[in-house]
């Protein structure tokens, strides 16, 4: 790239990590509570004994395309942090001061964080959801648009890690 660029360049690396790895590891607890919730449910459900003569209810397992939308709802925040990277690390040619640097890194941070942070609230919340699923039908799409809420979360995030990026471009022009 640019001679004398490496404190910048080591802060769009920074940048990129954050944006990839938080990401990755938000999408990967919400993606491992709720399958794990729903494999827990499917197993109790299997087992057809204790729980259901107890408690008088009959215990419901949706259909396969329903049990994979919270699970292709929560793989979406790590797209959030790729894209972001991607548009980190164009600008790798284009470097010219620090303070465009110190835009990509925080840039990176805020969707990395966003996206950790809409994770493992819907992990938490996607796993109890599961549960309360299985006994009413009725509160699978109740759940889900919660689920959506907490995504717009991470969206929200990478406009603003947008904005932030977008904002230190217009000033070294």
């Amino acid at each position: 790239a640019n001679q004398g660029m490496e404190g910048e360049v080591a802060l769009i690396c920074g940048g990129t990590l954050l944006s990839i790895g938080l990401t990755a590891a938000g999408s990967g607890y919400a993606i491992y509570k709720i399958a794990s919730a729903q494999a827990q449910e499917y197993g109790a459900e299997r087992d057809n004994g204790g729980e259901q003569l107890l408690s008088g209810r009959k215990m419901y397992l949706p259909s396969f395309a329903k049990q994979f939308l919270p699970i292709i709802l929560s793989s979406v925040l790590s797209i959030y942090g790729l894209i972001m990277a991607v548009i980190i690390t164009s600008r790798l040619q284009s470097l010219t001061s620090m303070e465009e640097g110190w835009a990509c890194f925080f840039a990176g941070a805020v969707v990395g964080f966003s996206g950790l942070f809409a994770g493992i609230g819907m992990g938490r919340y996607g796993a109890h959801a599961v549960k309360a699923i299985s006994f009413n039908p009725a509160y699978f799409w109740r759940s889900f648009i919660v689920l959506v809420y907490l995504e717009a979360l991470a969206l929200y995030g990478m406009i603003i890690g947008l904005i932030i990026e977008s904002q230190s471009f217009v000033k070294s022009q």
